[in-house]
C-alpha cells in the first residue's frame, strides 16, 4: 500500500471571508451541532479534494481509507465523500432510526451505512460507522477521526498495468489524478458519464 494523501491534507481551509453560518443552520433544524464539529465545519469545507479516484476504463486507482493503529472493525473501512452541514442536519431529522440513536450520517460509504456523527446524547462529538446493523465508534470526534484518514494507492486486481505512483499528479484546483498525459477519472465524474452514457440509449 502506498500512501498519496494523508489528514488534513484531504480538506480545504475556509477562508474567513466565505464564512459559514452555522447558527442559521442550527435554528432552521432545530438543533445545537456538537462543539468540535462546529469547529471543523468553520475551519473546512466539507468535501472532500480526493473522491477515489478511477483510471479511464474504470480501472480503480486509489482509494479513501479510515486507517487507525487498532482499527475497532477489523475490515477496512472505506467511505467517498463528506456531506454539507445542512444535509447532515436535514437527514438527521428525516431518519427516525438514527435521530433515535442521537446519530446522524457525515460521510457516505457502505450503501446502508456510513460515517456517523453523534449529534446528540451520550458521546456526543463522536464519530461511529454504521455496515449493516452495526455501529462502531472510531473516534472521540471528527478532529481525531481525520488525523487517520489516507488516501492510498490501490493495487487493485483489476488494475492490469502497474502504475509508478511517482507518475501520479494534480493540476491547481484539480479534483483528479493525471498519470502522465491522462486524466484519472473521479469515482463521481465516471459515474455521471456512465449516466449520461444510458440517458442517451
Amino acid at each position: 500500500m502506498t500512501i498519496l494523501r494523508r489528514g488534513f491534507e484531504l480538506l480545504k481551509t475556509r477562508p474567513l471571508s466565505d464564512a459559514l453560518n452555522i447558527e442559521a443552520l442550527e435554528s432552521a433544524h432545530r438543533i445545537n451541532v456538537p462543539l468540535k464539529y462546529k469547529l471543523f465545519s468553520q475551519l473546512f469545507y466539507l468535501q472532500l479534494t480526493d473522491k477515489g479516484d478511477m483510471l479511464d476504463g474504470g480501472r480503480l486507482i486509489s482509494r479513501i481509507l479510515y486507517m487507525p493503529e487498532k482499527n475497532p472493525v477489523g475490515d477496512e473501512i472505506f467511505f467517498d465523500e463528506l456531506f454539507p452541514l445542512d444535509f447532515s442536519l436535514t437527514t438527521y431529522r428525516e431518519n427516525e432510526f438514527w435521530a433515535s440513536k442521537g446519530l446522524t450520517q457525515i460521510g457516505g460509504g457502505p450503501p446502508d451505512g456510513g460515517i456517523l456523527l453523534r449529534a446528540e446524547g451520550k458521546d456526543r462529538d463522536a464519530i461511529f460507522y454504521n455496515y449493516g446493523h452495526k455501529y462502531v465508534k472510531l473516534a472521540n470526534d471528527v478532529f481525531d477521526f481525520f488525523r487517520d484518514v489516507v488516501v492510498y494507492y490501490s493495487e487493485d486486481d483489476h488494475i492490469t498495468k502497474k502504475v509508478n505512483t511517482e507518475d501520479l499528479f494534480k493540476k491547481w484546483g484539480e479534483d483528479f489524478w493525471r498519470l502522465g498525459n491522462s486524466k484519472i477519472h473521479s469515482r463521481h465524474e465516471r459515474y455521471n458519464q456512465d449516466w449520461s452514457q444510458n440517458e442517451l440509449l
